[in-house]
């Protein structure tokens, strides 16, 4: 039986020092890298958004190395929700 890996995209909102310190450029290196699309965007509130969309591993690795990268406080949202699939990762302004 052959393995099916399914893309989802996740709503990720990111807290703690994450403004003014280049998280969204890392994030979008980071998902280069790792194989994920999606976008990555400063809200009001002081925390970054991430619409992630890759596999449910894929999208983990990229979350530990986010948080780890900049010792984010945590992740105070993270849902998995199929939407409209991106095919690159960019930063919403």
């Amino acid at each position: 039986m052959r393995h099916v890996m399914k893309i989802k995209q996740y709503n990720i909102n990111f807290s703690g020092e994450v403004q003014g310190v280049n998280f969204r450029d890392i994030a979008r290196i980071y998902a280069k890298v790792i194989g994920i699309t999606g976008t990555v965007e400063n809200w009001s509130s002081g925390s970054v958004h991430c619409e992630a969309q890759g596999t449910s591993s894929l999208v983990d690795i990229f979350i530990l190395a986010l948080r780890k990268k900049r010792k984010v406080r945590g992740v105070e949202k993270v849902e998995t929700e199929l939407k409209n699939r991106e095919t690159e990762f960019t930063i919403k302004y």
